[in-house]
């Protein structure tokens, strides 16, 4: 039952495909932007709508929710590392600039 389920299984379509890839130069810019898709959301959208760090949650869950699911490729995308790391950044920062 093992075999079958590997044989059926997607790639990756993020960061490591890109860098199992023939060109892997495209591993780094591939892994900073999706870190980005989950930065912007929680520092530049979340602040200009509401002050609430919950919110700022929300949008950076948002932002993962919308990397994994993606509408672009029948709701299947990337696993969601990188662009959760890219909120647990932007919550970081959001949150150490309030405890100041």
């Amino acid at each position: 039952m093992l075999a079958v389920a590997r044989d059926h299984a997607q790639p990756p379509r993020a960061h490591p495909h890109g860098l199992a890839a023939a060109a892997r130069h495209f591993a780094v810019p591939v892994g900073v932007f999706d870190a980005a898709k989950g930065l912007v959301p929680v520092l530049v959208f979340a602040p200009r709508v509401s002050s609430s760090e919950l919110f700022a949650l929300v949008c950076g869950l948002m932002a993962v929710l919308g990397h994994v699911f993606s509408v672009f490729v029948g709701f299947r995308g990337g696993k969601g590392v990188a662009t959760a790391a890219g909120v647990s950044a932007g919550i970081d920062s959001v949150t150490s600039s309030r405890m100041t």
